[in-house]
């Protein structure tokens, strides 16, 4: 059976080394073109082979790449050890197309395998693909994909779009794979066909979107697997392909494993944001992030990524069982439902280089109401998942003493209700309307001026500008970050008067410390908003955060029993139908 296609171009421009390396262009066709003497290697993210995870999770046998091509070329295979270094496994001459069996069965089960290709006359490379047969194959797969929009049409038709003309050229991939579109928004100007199915959604977040298209797959019992993505990435439906090659030959020790996408950062193509994600209970991680995968020494680590708690649902797939054994996800809207499920289901994750796709920049993504599901949702995964009560107060108190710091004393507000939401128990996930809650949180977002308005209000420059970008540019103290906080019990004759600035989308409060007043700019979009030092607010905030922490302290272990107790309820299909189908209060 075929692993995968060999790629040499994908949706995202500039990012040739992520496909193949040397001299080499595409032609209209998007087949490779190579002078004779010219040499062009393919250890590259979406072409090495990653032989030690198929001998792994497939139990491969027989492998062999297949080229079809024009002209005279040579064929050297190496494995790419962990050190770096490579060793010659095979040298061969092939004229025209070629089928080339490999024998891995002595070479270390570490690193990758790859090939390089030396054109001895001009040569044109049409396709390329790895095969193999593995010890087991099921020919039963069926993939329900499940997209989750809100007003993201033109992204939504793109990839869509994308889709067809990939069945138009393979029809039979109709009868393995379909999409269902949860459009919360109900603004999408689709209809239904063979392909993809849309569905009309209240606005219940990406959780509610997702969840919504998770309960359509389970209706038609032939899907064996979900794929949730976000709307708004770029990918190939050759990465779809491939992870429905690897899903039909896994043996049946990951039989109910989960695949996941890796992250690569659309603004910066190279970049790898995230190949798994981690939780401890504290704080949310990423595996291997900020790699620039043009470089070999990343898809070598790529290759041995730590055991992760979860995937993002960016690109994810994973079996229908999981929903019928373990309940759908949690009501959460927003933020951690893809983390808190991951948790409760995920046995084995399987991680490869080759199975990623693009997504914008979060930080361009973020606003500030965002910190109340952040902070609502990761309590209630910790109380789910992980123990210790004090651990969360302390936590509490890290970030709540954060904002005030920053004076975005709305968001300390936010983080209060936060935790006093999780207080109320699962009888608030079961109750609440989440499209009134959803709207009532975002009017506590600040309200963002052009920042030329600003510079006039304040009488800064550009300059000062990049005199704050530059020092950012140098990390930030640890010693400064935890001590920052401690400006929320100093009098106010300690407090500057010049103005101050900070990045708006990631926090740092030591650019705020002591300042009474800090311009929160937002360089993805030129516009920023203020916030100020405010001494009877910091006061009430102060005394109010300190209640919380007291309450964390000695009526945390009570509530995180309640919703041990009722996860399974909160979780259910009948809740969720009642939140699907039945009309808002408001």
């Amino acid at each position: 059976m075929k692993l995968f296609d060999l790629t040499f171009s994908g949706p995202v421009q500039n990012t040739k080394d992520l496909f193949f390396r040397g001299n080499a262009h595409l032609n209209e066709k998007n087949q490779l073109e190579i002078k004779c003497g010219d040499e062009v290697s393919f250890d590259t993210y979406f072409n090495l082979f990653s032989h030690s995870k198929y001998f792994e999770y497939c139990e491969i046998e027989k492998i062999s790449l297949f080229l079809r091509a024009s002209g005279s070329y040579s064929v050297n295979f190496y494995h790419k050890n962990v050190d770096g270094s490579e060793s010659l496994i095979l040298q061969t001459q092939c004229e025209k197309d070629a089928e080339i069996n490999l024998d891995l069965t002595d070479t270390p089960k570490n690193g990758f395998v790859f090939f390089k290709l030396t054109a001895r006359s001009d040569v044109v490379l049409k396709f390329g693909g790895y095969y193999a047969e593995p010890k087991f194959f099921r020919d039963d797969v069926k993939i329900g994909g499940v997209i989750c929009t809100f007003k993201r049409e033109e992204f939504v038709r793109r990839n869509l779009s994308g889709v067809e003309k990939f069945m138009a050229e393979n029809p039979e991939w109709k009868d393995k794979i379909h999409f269902f579109v949860s459009d919360n928004a109900k603004t999408l100007d689709l209809k239904s066909n063979d392909i993809y199915t849309i569905i009309p959604n209240k606005n219940l977040g990406g959780s509610g979107g997702f969840t919504r298209g998770m309960t359509e797959v389970m209706k038609d019992k032939t899907f064996t697997h979900f794929l949730l993505t976000d709307d708004d990435i770029s990918f190939d439906c050759r990465t779809l392909v491939k992870t429905y090659n690897l899903i039909c030959a896994l043996s049946p020790k990951y039989r109910d494993a989960t695949v996941g996408g890796s992250m690569l950062v659309l603004e910066k193509p190279y970049i790898q944001h995230e190949m798994g994600g981690f939780f401890n209970g504290l704080k949310i991680s990423a595996g291997n992030t900020g790699a620039d995968l043009s470089d070999v020494k990343n898809l070598i680590k790529n290759e041995t990524p730590l055991k992760a708690d979860y995937n993002a649902w960016w690109y994810c797939c994973m079996p229908v069982e999981y929903a019928f054994k373990n309940g759908l996800p949690l009501p959460l809207f927003i933020k951690c439902d893809d983390v808190e499920y991951g948790i409760r289901c995920i046995t084995n994750l399987i991680l490869m280089n080759g199975i990623g796709i693009w997504h914008q920049d979060f930080s361009a993504k973020y606003n500030p109401t965002l910190e109340y599901y952040i902070t609502r949702n990761e309590l209630l995964v910790n109380a789910l998942h992980f123990k210790g009560h004090f651990k969360a107060s302390l936590k509490f108190l890290f970030f709540f003493l954060r904002q005030l710091t920053l004076k975005r004393y709305f968001c300390a507000k936010l983080i209060l209700q936060a935790h006093e939401d999780f207080f109320k128990g699962p009888d608030f996930f079961n109750d609440t309307d989440m499209e009134e809650l959803n709207l009532k949180i975002l009017k506590c977002h600040p309200q963002f001026e052009d920042l030329k308005m600003l510079a006039e209000k304040f009488g800064f420059t550009e300059a000062d500008i990049a005199e704050y970008q530059s020092k950012r540019a140098i990390p930030e103290s640890t010693v400064k970050k935890y001590f920052s906080s401690a400006e929320n019990f100093m009098p106010k004759c300690f407090f500057k008067k010049q103005l101050a600035f900070t990045d708006a989308n990631r926090i740092r409060p030591t650019d705020a410390f002591l300042q009474k007043t800090v311009i929160n700019v937002d360089f993805n979009n030129s516009r920023g908003y203020v916030t100020s030092f405010d001494k009877k607010l910091r006061r009430s905030l102060r005394r109010q955060g300190i209640k919380m922490f007291f309450k964390l302290l000695f009526r945390y272990g009570k509530t995180k029993k309640q919703y041990i107790k009722r996860q399974a309820e909160i979780c259910s299909a009948t809740q969720w139908d009642k939140k699907f189908f039945e009309k808002s209060q408001g």
